[in-house]
């Protein structure tokens, strides 16, 4: 099956009774799942369109993917390099590869796991002359990076849903990735949670992060009410300004100094 280095082929090598069709779809879903994660890092203001571009029955069963992007398709090549480098990245070693975050991690355990079962013997991806293999390290290798521990944090983001629930909690949607953070509050702290409801709140306590550093929870010890605005997320994604008039920044600078 020929490869172009904005396409991704997916390998799984059944047993001798063949791979299930779950077990395959597995695979695809998560390699889909990445994909799109990756994209969404690599080329946030970019449209993908993940195709099927090449199917070959049998063992192994093969299928092509093909990313289309009509104003840039170098950007499906990146996405797809980034791709197989995770993967090899994470079957020697620890750490979070390029462009990766803990969602793709999470996918690439799941794929990981499919050589396990009784039905398939290996998984494998293949772009442009080059193949990489999902192994159980790379379960092991997730584990250890998203292996989470304690430490203080200060949260700013915007309180919802707040639940009594088999404890207290409420949600901070954080204002600068826009990430759900769940937090645990104690009883004492309701009337003050409650009037925050829907509001940005500053939030201190103790966080659980995983070990690239991402927070995953805080126990809070402290609410704060901060004023409604603009969130850094909105800020980040404001139109940029021109101050060159499209002139390279290096001209621009020249241009004055000669003036």
């Amino acid at each position: 099956m020929a490869m172009d280095k904005d396409e991704l082929v997916i390998e799984v090598v059944g047993t001798t009774m063949g791979a299930r069709l779950t077990s395959f779809l597995t695979v695809a879903e998560n390699a889909l799942g990445i994909l799109s994660g990756l994209a969404r890092n690599i080329a946030p203001h970019r449209p993908i369109d993940w195709r099927i571009s090449a199917v070959s029955l049998g063992s192994p069963l093969r299928m092509a993917i093909r990313g289309l992007a009509e104003d840039e398709p170098a950007s499906v090549a990146q996405i797809v390099n980034a791709y197989l480098s995770g993967v090899r990245q994470l079957d020697t070693s620890e750490g979070l590869p390029d462009h990766w975050r803990p969602e793709e991690l999470v996918r690439a355990k799941a794929i990981a796991a499919v050589p396990n079962r009784e039905d398939v013997d290996s998984v494998g991806f293949s772009s442009n002359g080059e193949t990489v293999r999902a192994t159980q390290r790379i379960a092991a290798h997730v584990d250890a990076v998203l292996r989470e521990v304690e430490d203080a944090a200060a949260l700013d983001g915007r309180l919802e849903a707040i639940s009594v629930h088999s404890g207290w909690t409420f949600s901070v949607y954080d204002d600068l990735t826009g990430e759900r953070i769940p937090c645990v509050f104690t009883r004492e702290m309701f009337e003050l949670a409650r009037d925050a409801l829907g509001h940005r709140v500053a939030i201190q306590g103790i966080g659980r992060y995983d070990r690239v550093g991402h927070i995953k929870s805080v126990k809070v010890e402290s609410i704060v009410r901060l004023p409604d605005g603009p969130q850094l997320s909105d800020i980040a994604e404001a139109p940029r300004i021109d101050i060159t008039g499209g002139v390279e920044s290096s001209e621009y600078i020249r241009g004055l100094r000669d003036e």
